[in-house]
């Protein structure tokens, strides 16, 4: 499971960390019914980003949580639109690039 956290809070270290300790209680199987059929879903990773970097992951995983074929080489740019903010930068080689990041409040 990705788990998109505010930019914010992961700088603070002593409240990360209970964040990060809380959020190990979400590795488990959760079963549940929809049109009368049974499914089961097993959470057995958690991957904690930033926020912004969500729409990256997004893009990067298909639904198996596969990494997207030569993704991890490729130049991505990505606008994420959240509650009140819009975020924007490139990811080079994995790695966001610190001269394409910028935002603004809306």
């Amino acid at each position: 499971m990705v788990i998109g956290l505010p930019v914010p809070l992961l700088k603070d270290e002593l409240q990360v960390k209970a964040v990060l300790e809380g959020l190990k209680e979400y590795k488990d199987v959760y079963q549940f019914f929809f049109n009368g059929d049974e499914y089961n879903l097993l959470i057995q990773r958690l991957w904690v980003l930033a926020q912004p970097v969500g729409s990256h992951a997004d893009w990067l995983l298909d639904n198996e949580l596969h990494l997207r074929k030569g993704g991890c080489q490729a130049e991505m740019g990505a606008f994420d639109l959240e509650m009140n903010t819009l975020d924007s930068y490139v990811i080079r080689d994995g790695k966001v690039d610190p001269c394409f990041v910028g935002g603004c409040v809306l």
